[in-house]
């Protein structure tokens, strides 16, 4: 069992879970955020619905510790992860929340269950723009939107993990 911990030493969160999406967000005494286990990858998704409702024991608290309880496959693989909220007021366990993990390799689940962000709310517009260009339009195009309109650039650095750029770096095949 691991006890979750934000980087800041605390471990008393309060914290918002989408049971249906598996995805969770903790936020510690000192304001911190982390994401929950593998939430980046499905958190903007899981805000198109809105914003998880904060979590709240029966005496009225609204901070948590929370531990995470994991079961391993023969291959050393998470197969299965408890959440297990506990109030940090009066000690009241909360309905625990079960995840069956159907992927691998797994180990920052364990290594890294809490995982920082900064703006958690900060949702992308998506937009799907469809045509037949030739590079110098398509290029044009993207200028004028992050000149002119200001639009932000993101390309995906690693899988599931986006850092802004700057459009002049990016490189459009020809």
């Amino acid at each position: 069992m691991i006890t979750c911990h934000c980087a800041c030493g605390a471990d008393v969160f309060q914290l918002r879970i989408k049971r249906d999406e598996q995805v969770g967000l903790l936020t510690c005494i000192a304001g911190h955020h982390s994401l929950l286990l593998d939430s980046r990858d499905y958190w903007a998704d899981a805000l198109q619905d809105g914003r998880p409702k904060l979590s709240r024991c029966r005496c009225g608290s609204t901070t948590f510790r929370v531990d995470l309880q994991y079961e391993f496959r023969d291959t050393g693989e998470v197969r299965h992860i408890q959440i297990e909220p506990h109030c940090s007021l009066c000690g009241r366990g909360q309905q625990p929340v079960n995840l069956d993990v159907k992927y691998s390799p797994t180990d920052d689940l364990v290594s890294r269950p809490i995982d920082p962000i900064e703006q958690p709310w900060l949702q992308p517009k998506r937009r799907t723009i469809t045509s037949f260009w030739k590079p110098a339009d398509g290029e044009r195009f993207a200028d004028y939107v992050v000149g002119s309109l200001g639009a932000r650039v993101f390309a995906e650095t690693k899988p599931y993990e986006f850092s802004e750029v700057q459009f002049a770096d990016i490189t459009i095949p020809s």
